[in-house]
This record gives C-alpha cells, sequence and structure tokens, in this order.
C-alpha cells in the first residue's frame, strides 16, 4: 500500500516542529533509596556552591566547587569539586553559584561526578534525606597559619659582648670590687706567724674583733706540745709559735700575719 506524499510532508514538519525536551533524553532507572544511594556513592555531603567552571570544548563537563558543610560520607575536607554534564540531555544537574545542594557523587574517571540519575537535588528539597542520613560530620577546621619570623631591624645597636657573657656570681651576690683595690700582703717575720691588727675605720667595732683574735692565737699556742726535751734551751728561731702553713696566703681584712 502507497503512503500519501502529504502524510509523509506531515510527519517530517510534526517532527521540525516539536520542541525538544532535553529530560526525555536522559534516561534513568527507577530511583534509588536513600540507604543505597549511600552505599554506592563515593561522598556525600552537604554544600554550597562557590564557582562553577565551563569547559572551553563543546558538550565538556561542568567542574563545581563546593564548600563543604557537613559530610557523611568520602574525603574529608573543607572544600570538594565535583563534574556533571554540561546539559540535561546527558543526566547533567544545573548547579549556581551561591546555591545550597545535598551532593551524592560516585566516581567516574578518577574524578567525583554527579548527575540527574543521583539523589543529589538542592537542599530545599532535601529533607527526606536529611532526616534519614542524621546528624553527619562537620569539616576538619583549617590548619592554622604559621606567622612570619619578625625582620630584623638593621638601625638597631647589635648587642656588646659583655652584654651576652653569663654572669658566674650566685644570685645575691654582690659585685666583685674592680681590681685594683685590693689590700696590701704584709711580708711574714722571720721566726713564725703573729697577728697583727690592722684597724679598719669604717668597722664601729674594732677592739672586740682585736681581742678575740689575740685570744684565738694565744689559746692555739699553749695548745700545741713543745718538741724540745726538757731542760733545754730553745734557740729564738725555734720559739713556739704559729707554723707557716697556719698563715693565711692572703691577708684578710682586719688581721694579717706577720713573723715573730
Amino acid at each position: 500500500m502507497r503512503i500519501p506524499a502529504f502524510a509523509l510532508a506531515f510527519s517530517a514538519a510534526l517532527a521540525i516542529l516539536s520542541p525538544t525536551n532535553d529530560a526525555l533524553a536522559c534516561r534513568c532507572t527507577p530511583p534509588r533509596t536513600v540507604a543505597i544511594a549511600m552505599k554506592d556513592a563515593t561522598a556525600v555531603f552537604k554544600g554550597k556552591v562557590t564557582a562553577v567552571v565551563k569547559g572551553a570544548a563543546p558538550g565538556s563537563t561542568l567542574l563545581v566547587k563546593f564548600d563543604v558543610s557537613t559530610s557523611w560520607k568520602g574525603p574529608p575536607g573543607a572544600t570538594i569539586e565535583v563534574r556533571t554534564a554540561s546539559d540535561g540531555a546527558a543526566c547533567g544537574l544545573y548547579f549556581t553559584e551561591g546555591a545550597e545542594w545535598l551532593v551524592y557523587a560516585s566516581t567516574n574517571d578518577g574524578a567525583l561526578s554527579t548527575g540527574l540519575c543521583s539523589r543529589s537535588k538542592p537542599l530545599a528539597d532535601a529533607a527526606e534525606d536529611l532526616a534519614q542520613l542524621g546528624a553527619g560530620t562537620p569539616p576538619p577546621a583549617p590548619a592554622p597559619t604559621p606567622s612570619p619570623a619578625p625582620i630584623p631591624d638593621p638601625s638597631a645597636p647589635s648587642p656588646s659582648p659583655s652584654d651576652s657573657t653569663p654572669s658566674t656570681s650566685p644570685p645575691g651576690a654582690p659585685p666583685p670590687a674592680p681590681p685594683g683595690n685590693e689590700p696590701s700582703p704584709v711580708a711574714p717575720g722571720a721566726g713564725g706567724c703573729a697577728c697583727a691588727l690592722a684597724v679598719d675605720a669604717s668597722d664601729p667595732h674594732p677592739l672586740w674583733l682585736a681581742a678575740l683574735g689575740a685570744l684565738a692565737l694565744v689559746a692555739r699556742r699553749r695548745a700545741r706540745p713543745s718538741s724540745a726535751p726538757s731542760g733545754a734551751t730553745v734557740p729564738a728561731h725555734a720559739r713556739p709559735g704559729l707554723h707557716p702553713r697556719d698563715c693565711p696566703r692572703h691577708p684578710v681584712p682586719r688581721a694579717t700575719c706577720r713573723g715573730v
């Protein structure tokens, strides 16, 4: 049977003039439950779109960047990038900067991607999913930025070596006397040691200090046994007295030793 020519022409015109619905070109399986979508996804998160970058080639995918506020699955991080097709005929999602979404993303060619066949949806339409997903986890806080090291001032004076030398004096000790103020040494006598007092004009009690020093020396001389036999004459140079080792090697402030 031959088809009339006007019928063929009408069919062709109808095909040309009828509008194309991109959503009808994307075929998806029956929608999955939240539990199955969570299991099949690589990442599930809630976040705000911060940028939508379109590829230069026609029909290329879109790169969508998110600031993550809550995560249920996937790599931790405050930002995530997800790819989607550039039009609805290829099951792409229409993201706008500043919008908040609940995203179910899977791995495709080594990158996270999402589309119309996933349970991804604007956050305003995701009340059922959020109730089943639970509280989620916030992203980790970013590491603090280290503060830069201070730049030295070239005009500041450099410290002198004496300022950096540690002091060896114990805490609370008086400062050492400057050189040249030491008392003059007194030469010992030829026959032993005896104490001669050097009165300090600044000392308010010179007399009782002198008396104590003299009594101590007399008591020490009497306590030392004589090495000479009884009845023997003791030469003048061997008379009892303080041994030279008892004489201080350095003069003391108020008493010095001289021979007897």
